[in-house]
């Protein structure tokens, strides 16, 4: 059956459909850099040639706030969060609000 209403899909759901791949990995080394988790965020070439170091690196940052990723160079990535299975908004949210919660870099404390 095919579905001719697409904007009845989520973002997610047109995901999974279109599949992931590198450029959702560039993606995700750009907002967990943007969020201080990842020294560098890669671009088409450094995933091209350097996949391995990136999506490695790439993994472990999100390891930083709990989140388990498995980056893939052709399918979607998949995001697990306390045992279970998370989607990329989900993680992304995930990430943003540790990041907001955690320890603020450089605020001066008041001494007393």
């Amino acid at each position: 059956m095919k579905n001719t209403n697409i904007r009845d899909l989520t973002i997610d759901q047109l995901g999974i459909v279109s599949g992931g791949n590198e450029i959702e990995t560039q993606e995700d080394s750009e907002n967990l850099f943007k969020l201080g988790l990842l020294d560098e965020a890669y671009g088409d070439d450094d995933l091209a040639f350097d996949w391995n170091r990136c999506s490695s690196n790439i993994d472990a940052a999100w390891a930083k706030v709990g989140i388990t990723c498995v980056t893939n160079f052709v399918c979607i990535n998949k995001y697990y969060f306390e045992g279970r299975k998370i989607t990329r908004t989900e993680a992304l949210e995930i990430a943003k609000n540790k990041m907001i919660k955690g320890p603020k870099i450089g605020i001066m404390l008041p001494i007393q």
